[in-house]
């Protein structure tokens, strides 16, 4: 059985593995921590992530957040050729 793994901070999608087929109960399967059965969306355009969310128990598209521009000139801390 195949489980799709996701981080527990942010939801995202980080890959797919297999389940482990419990040794008392064959045909039950364990489904680890921060991982669901369900298959995540693809084909989604640039810009978005698949998350689980694990109040609905659905994966949803999620914007990629853009990095902070900071403006502001930071000081030197040395100066000369890299080593």
């Amino acid at each position: 059985m195949l489980v799709h793994h996701y981080s527990p901070s942010t939801g995202a999608y980080l890959g797919t593995g297999r389940a482990d087929e419990c040794q008392l109960e064959p045909g039950v399967f364990h489904v680890p921590a921060y991982a669901t059965v369900i298959t995540p969306p693809t084909g989604f355009g640039d810009g978005l992530y698949a998350a689980f969310d694990d109040a609905q128990q659905q994966w949803v598209l999620r914007e990629i957040p853009r990095p902070e521009i900071n403006d502001q000139v930071q000081d030197v801390i040395a100066k000369g050729e890299p080593a």
